[in-house]
């Protein structure tokens, strides 16, 4: 099955969110995308802000320390 976003590579992952099957590489790209709008839509931060993160070192915070350190 092909990914329904690229149209390119094969799925290898069914979106939690909407059940779509999508590659890795798109499913990257939209999960930080979608981030990346929540934060700018609600007005989360001013530029020049400096922010400090709690990690318990588990995958949930793992994965949010990466997003923060890449949409940076």
């Amino acid at each position: 099955m092909k990914c329904e976003l690229c149209q390119e590579r094969n799925a290898r992952i069914k979106r939690p969110k909407n059940g779509m099957p999508v590659c890795q590489e798109c499913f990257f790209l939209v999960f930080e995308e979608e981030i990346h709008h929540t934060i700018v839509s609600n007005n989360m931060f001013k530029p020049g802000e400096k922010i400090a993160m709690g990690a318990s070192g588990g995958k949930d915070s793992t994965v949010l320390m990466h997003i923060m350190c890449t949409l940076n």
